[in-house]
């Protein structure tokens, strides 16, 4: 059976398996550190990119916080390794569709 995808569906399905590959090989290689918000800015500023690109990543849950803690004041942790997974993807899919 062949199957016939356009250019988005395909870099839909490149991207969703390169992020399962690349999460896979970093949980391996880079122990997980966890950063907050903040840190999450710096890390994107440092890394050329802006700190809406980062809101984008959490609204749409690709990076998703852990709560430090039962309170509702209580500390929202990124995964490092999330954070670079998701900047990965995003130079991936760039590529594939333009």
């Amino acid at each position: 059976m062949i199957h016939q995808y356009d250019d988005i569906q395909l870099a839909r399905i490149l991207k969703e398996a390169a992020e399962a590959g690349a999460r896979q090989a970093l949980e391996r290689i880079v122990p997980s550190q966890k950063m907050s918000l903040r840190e999450v800015y710096r890390y994107f500023k440092l890394r050329g990119h802006k700190q809406s690109l980062a809101d984008r990543f959490i609204e749409q849950g690709i990076l998703q916080g852990q709560r430090i803690g039962t309170g509702k004041n209580s500390k929202i942790v990124y995964s490092e390794a999330d954070i670079v997974l998701a900047l990965r993807s995003k130079e991936a899919a760039n590529f594939f569709i333009n």
